[in-house]
């Protein structure tokens, strides 16, 4: 089971259309959890890079690497761009489709170290809109599938544990969130007197982003702006 605990995270009340349309029901293919992990008993921190936006941390991929990989617990696949699989040397395990009716291609990852901890048998699909970006990849909730995570944004940092959090002294600031289509982590906000699910997204670059469609529930300040 995954627990995650995330400090200053931003909030959606839409899906990230890119990965998300690509995580499927499929436990053996695109959303399927690493073949091992093993993690040190201490846990372990890496820092997040200074010069990213995103939550980034450092990846190995074998012998390969340093890679930049976004922390993108809104989806709930693994994700590589097509320079990263060609860097690596990840080998085809076929192909996979999304919710759209399209896809892309899947590979294996053999072996990939986050800090001290190492993932082994992973499977990738490839999205080359990453090679337009800063980043080489995405890693989603399955990899961390068997693992607590927490996401410090105030201290820039990601941590790696089997450990259970300890219980809270109260229940204040305590969120349990449950999971929507593709294992995405949902949670109850109240938004100008409305009751929402919104999407944990760690990779949003807005701290609050709200679809069209719910604008009609919503009492507005001023005038709309254009967003993302």
């Amino acid at each position: 089971m995954f627990r995650l605990r995330v400090l200053l995270v931003p909030l959606a009340l839409t899906a990230v259309p890119s990965l998300l349309a690509a995580a499927q029901d499929d436990e053996e293919g695109l959303m399927a959890p690493p073949g091992r992990v093993r993690v040190p008993e201490a846990g372990t921190t890496v820092p997040l890079l200074p010069e990213m936006a995103l939550p980034t941390v450092e990846v190995w991929l074998g012998d390969a690497g340093p890679f930049h990989f976004i922390v993108e617990w809104a989806g709930n696949v693994f994700a590589v761009s097509e320079s990263t699989r060609e860097r690596a040397g990840l080998e085809s395990l076929g192909r996979f489709e999304d919710g759209s009716g399209q896809g892309g291609e899947l590979v294996v990852v053999p072996s990939m170290r986050v800090g001290d901890t190492h993932f082994e048998d992973l499977a990738a699909g490839v999205f080359p809109f990453f090679d337009q970006t800063d980043h080489d990849g995405a890693m989603g909730l399955n990899v961390f599938r068997d693992l607590v995570g927490t996401l410090d944004f105030r201290g820039r940092t990601l941590h790696l544990t089997r450990e259970w959090l300890p219980e809270p002294k109260s229940d204040a600031g305590v969120i349990e969130y449950s999971p929507g289509p593709g294992g995405t982590p949902r949670i109850p906000i109240e938004l100008g007197g409305e009751d929402f699910l919104a999407v944990l997204d760690t990779a949003a670059e807005t701290a609050l982003i709200v679809e069209e469609r719910y604008l009609d529930r919503l009492e507005l300040a001023g005038e709309l702006r254009p967003g993302p």
